[in-house]
């Protein structure tokens, strides 16, 4: 169902159309429209009720019946309130990415184009937006389980490793925004130095994909990772379920990234360097 943006024309729609860099602070002289009580009910109880699919770091789409339907409801409700766009443009955003998920690039990348970012007052809702060439080129190639052309190789992939942590670090307070940025980005590092042959290269990516990501955690957080990971969790030891989806995929992070770099180990490289907190996972010896 995914729709490859060709190599040779890289992003058409996105650089035709979308801005290069992040959006611009809001003035504070302006004046904003109130939001009124009537309209969020009628957005909770018409789009949000939907089930509207988040981001998926891996980058692949789904199979989601009546996505057109959402798609129309949402169109309709930006028509009918254009004076509240507070609410109009935090719909665009879930918009985008319902189409995106959908393999509807060009509709994901239009519905972007659409929005104006100076009324993007969640911070989640910003980085999205901020993201969102990544996110075309992610979608538009299938995401973690694609082949990468020359060009995402030699450009695509290191632009949005580039974004993405440029992003991620502008995040003041949304953890799991950033972690979810910081996910995509090792997904998307591991993907790109499976395609390289230089082992400097190779491992210069590894280690940068896998040092980030690994340092978003707290060691305060490692035994809950660690218990998570068992086959069964430690008594007393389980994470807040708005965590799981975060610490459930650290061992997997480090064995593709293991995986990458395997053809370099049997030359004679010496093996990746993999913090005590994840190995012990692997050997079952995590106290």
């Amino acid at each position: 169902m995914h729709k490859r943006v060709k190599p040779a024309y890289g992003l058409v729609l996105v650089s035709a159309v979308l801005l290069a860099g992040a959006c611009c602070a809001k003035p504070v002289d302006v004046v904003q429209a109130p939001v009124a009580v009537s309209s969020t009910s009628e957005i909770v109880s018409e789009v949000l009720a939907k089930d509207l699919p988040g981001v998926d770091p891996a980058g692949e789409g789904s199979n989601i019946s009546g996505w057109q339907e959402s798609v129309a409801k949402i169109e309709e409700f930006i028509d009918r309130h254009p004076g509240e766009p507070e609410i109009t443009n935090a719909l665009r955003i879930k918009e985008a990415i319902l189409l995106l998920s959908v393999g509807e690039n060009n509709l994901g990348a239009a519905a972007f184009n659409e929005i104006d970012c100076t009324h993007l007052s969640d911070e989640r809702d910003q980085g999205l937006f901020d993201i969102r060439e990544t996110l075309i080129w992610w979608y538009g190639i299938g995401g973690a389980n694609s082949g990468f052309s020359r060009e995402d190789i030699e450009k695509n992939a290191k632009e949005a490793l580039d974004n993405l942590s440029a992003v991620a670090e502008g995040l003041k307070g949304s953890k799991n925004t950033k972690r979810l940025l910081e996910q995509m980005r090792v997904r998307i590092a591991n993907r790109l130095a499976g395609a390289t042959t230089d082992p400097r290269e190779t491992r210069a990516i590894l280690e940068d994909g896998l040092g980030r990501y690994a340092a978003q955690f707290d060691p305060s957080e490692y035994p809950l990772i660690q218990s998570w990971n068992q086959q069964e969790p430690r008594s007393g030891l389980l994470p807040k379920l708005s965590d799981v989806r975060w610490y459930e995929y650290v061992p997997t992070a480090f064995k593709q990234a293991q995986a990458a770099w395997t053809v370099h180990v049997r030359r004679g490289e010496r093996p990746l360097e993999i913090p005590d907190w994840v190995s012990c996972m692997e050997e079952g010896t995590c106290p």
